[in-house]
Formats: C-alpha cells, sequence, structure tokens
C-alpha cells in the first residue's frame, strides 16, 4: 500500500512526506465551532480533541467514549492555524458546527500535508 502511494504522489511529495501520513494509528479529530467557521479569512474559535485507536483492541467493537470539555483544546484559528486559548478567560461561546476530521497519528490534518501539492 506504501509503495503504490509513493508512486502515486511522485513528483509531487517525498517519500518521508508521504511516509509520515500514515503512522499506523488511527486518529480523529472532534471539532466544535463557532458561527464563521467556514470564512478561513476571519478568526473563529474551535475547540478540538484528537481521539487516537489502537487498531488491535479498538476496531471489532462498539465504543462508548467520553470526553471531559477540560481535555479539549481552545483556539482561534484562521487560514487553518490555531491560535491558543485558555478557556478559562473565554467569554461563553454559541458552538454551531460539530467537524469529524480524519488525522494522522500527530494530530495533523490529511490535508495540511497534502497542500505541499498546491502550487
Amino acid at each position: 500500500m506504501l509503495a503504490a502511494l509513493k508512486s502515486h504522489c511522485q513528483g509531487q511529495l517525498g517519500d518521508e512526506a508521504v511516509e509520515s501520513l500514515d503512522t499506523g494509528v488511527p486518529c480523529l479529530g472532534l471539532t466544535f465551532a463557532e458561527a464563521g467557521y467556514n470564512d478561513q479569512g476571519t478568526e473563529t474559535l474551535n475547540a478540538t480533541y484528537s481521539l487516537s485507536f489502537d487498531p488491535k483492541r479498538d476496531f471489532d467493537r462498539w465504543m462508548e467514549i467520553t470526553i471531559p470539555l477540560a481535555d479539549f483544546i481552545f483556539g482561534y484559528e484562521r487560514n487553518y492555524v490555531m491560535k491558543p486559548a485558555s478557556r478559562e478567560a473565554l467569554p461563553p461561546r454559541e458552538w454551531i458546527a460539530f467537524r469529524i476530521n480524519e488525522r494522522q497519528g500527530g494530530s495533523q490534518l490529511h490535508k495540511r500535508r497534502l497542500g505541499q501539492l498546491r502550487p
């Protein structure tokens, strides 16, 4: 599989970048977002959490997951760059969206790595 991916991305991504796309640890990024989150020109507040799975244990059964709000990372995002913020210092906000994104083991979005394909 990795060889096929390297072949497919040849000329756009180096081998190291392709290898970093799959660390063997499946992850999901869970994000709450406020109004304006689709406009990357506007700074919006997000609360994110990276959820990793053990492929030997977690894929053949249903799971119930509880994530305390204190475990989320809060920050203001603009142009896919997150500026950290302290949850305690934030004014009350209304979350209007919940996203689930695939992530690689280091919590990076795949699109951030794949963004290297753009001129």
